[in-house]
Parts: C-alpha cells; structure tokens; sequence
C-alpha cells in the first residue's frame, strides 16, 4: 500500500483530495500547521526523514483574491517561495516517487488566458494585478521542470503540474473583499437574504467570463494525473504540465443568478459599472486530460447548491 502525503489536506483543494483518496487503496498522512510547518525547511526536512512517502500532493498554498495580492505582495510571494522550495527538495531527496504541484490559471500571459494551452506558458510576464503570486507560482513550475532535468536519472521521484482554473467548493475562503469570486458572491447572497436587502450589488458590468470548477472535480482530475503511468504521462505532457478544467466559461451575471438561486436569495441583482469588471475571458484548453479520459462531474448548479450547505454549516459556528 502506497503512502501518500497530502500538503495542506484542510484547504479549499487538499481537502476535497483527501476526501477522494480515502476511497482508494492508500495510506494517508497529513498534517496541521501547528504539527508541520511547511515554510520552515528544517521541520520539513524532519517529516520527510521520520516518513517513508510515496506520493505528494502540494496543496499547500497562500492564496487570496485580487484585493489580498494587491495589499499584502510579499507575503504571497515569500510564503509560497518557502513552501515550494522545501517541499519540492525534500521530495526529491527523500525518494518519493511522485509529487503534484497545483498551479493557477493566472500562470499564463494575460493574452492567452483565453482558452490557454499547455504549449502556451511563457516565464516573462509582468502584467496582472496578482504578479507576485504568479511569479511564486511561475517559480515552482520551473523549479519542478529543473528537478525533473537535473535529476531525471539519478532520483525516483518525478514532478507533475497540474493547472487549475477558477476553483470553489467546500472549505473555501468566504470575505467579500478578498476572496475569489464565488465565495464572494456566496457570502454577499446570504448577507442580502439574512438582511432582507432589497438589491445585491456586483461589481463591474457583469460581461466578464470565468471557467468555474467544483472542487471535488479538480481534486478528481489531480488524482487521475497522479495515476497516469510514467511514460503515457511525459508522452501526452512532455513538459510535465497538464490544464485541469470542465470547457466552458460562465458570465459573472450569469454566475450572480446562479448564486442567488442556490442562497435563495430572490432581490434585484445591480451591477456597479464604476467598479473594476475585470479581464473580459479567463479559461484553460482542457483537451489535453479530456484526451485521456478524464471528464468533469458536477454542474455549476450543482457545485454552488453543495457549496452554499457548506457555507451554513461552518458559517453557523462562527
């Protein structure tokens, strides 16, 4: 029985892959901040030593939406730096055989972000209101294909990236100023209807597109590219980087209606045109794991009914 390590297991996505991987035939380790913590190199050199692992899953990440990168740049940027760095090393030096590292949509250039490819990842772009989260997250990629290079005949274990796009579900992060945008929208939804507001303000036109995916579909694609053998796996992604997402994109007003009917939330929805609207399209070309027989599970409806129930749930004990 394979051991597999789950960074970050209480997360928006390590959760919903533990959650998964409790079905399969796996030994499961994970670990709270408190018991491991992950920007530190010498504790994580310690765990990696005491454990014999097989598999990584590194969904351990500092994250936040556009408000947060804009406000607090070093922390994105240092925190992930740490986290990367020592996990990824002690991967490599302690013989795990397979490791995946999570990506963000935000790692293309902002001209391809419109249904962007694998083939289309370039390391020089400085635009983006979330540049130094990208830049953390550009800096793991590459940190991942030098591994893969440098050691390919001399270590067992083997780095895969997958790309996610816009993600939500259970365990999210739930502030209107800084998060992503449906837990947003959640938050803002349940705040109108417990209030008995007449009108939920959105920001921007509402025109603005985004491919939105169900957590646990995410984490179902991450397990699959985890148990794509070796060599079909380098021969479909040569690169090591493969897009996860369910190909199709969604406007923000027709999110906002979406939202409001998963709350049950039956106001005016108005849209704040002076308010950023945002890149007109973000989405990934998918076609690449669909391929290979990957395919999504849940609807949006259906991810944002399962994700507003979380919702009361942890919301109710605060």
């Amino acid at each position: 029985m394979k051991t597999v390590f789950i960074a970050g297991h209480k997360g928006l996505v390590g959760s919903a892959i533990h959650k998964l991987l409790q079905f399969e035939n796996v030994r499961i380790i994970t670990k709270s901040r408190d018991e491991l913590d992950l920007s530190n190199d010498y504790e994580v050199e310690r765990f990696f030593c005491d454990h014999h692992i097989d598999e990584v899953y590194l969904a351990a990440a500092k994250v936040g939406g556009i408000k947060a990168n804009l406000n607090f740049p070093a922390d994105f940027l240092t925190e992930n730096l740490k986290i990367q760095t020592n996990v990824i090393n002690a991967c490599s030096r302690f013989n795990v055989k397979k490791m995946l590292f999570i990506a963000s949509d935000n790692i293309y250039p902002t001209k391809y972000i419109n249904y962007a490819k694998e083939t289309d990842l370039k390391y020089v772009d400085f635009e983006g209101k979330n540049y130094f989260y990208k830049v953390g997250k550009l800096a793991g990629i590459i940190l991942c294909e030098s591994y893969n290079s440098q050691f390919n005949n001399e270590s067992d274990c083997q780095f895969r990236i997958v790309v996610a796009p816009n993600l939500f579900g259970p365990n999210d992060k739930y502030d209107i100023e800084n998060s992503h945008v449906v837990p947003s929208l959640i938050l803002k939804a349940h705040i109108a209807k417990i209030s008995n507001l007449p009108e939920l303000e959105i920001w921007g036109d509402g025109t603005a597109k985004r491919e939105l995916m169900y957590s646990e579909d995410f984490a179902s694609s991450c397990i699959f590219i985890m148990n794509l053998d070796k060599h079909k796996f380098l021969n479909y992604a040569p690169r090591a980087i493969i897009n996860s997402g369910v190909g199709k994109s969604t406007s923000i007003s027709e999110l906002a209606d979406k939202v409001c009917k998963a709350v049950k939330y039956k106001g005016q929805i108005i849209y704040n045109k002076n308010s950023p609207t945002g890149e007109p399209l973000k989405s990934l070309d998918s076609n690449l794991i669909k391929g290979l027989g990957w395919t999504s599970e849940y609807s949006l409806a259906e991810g944002l009914e399962l994700s507003y129930k979380d919702f009361i749930k942890n919301y109710e004990k605060k």
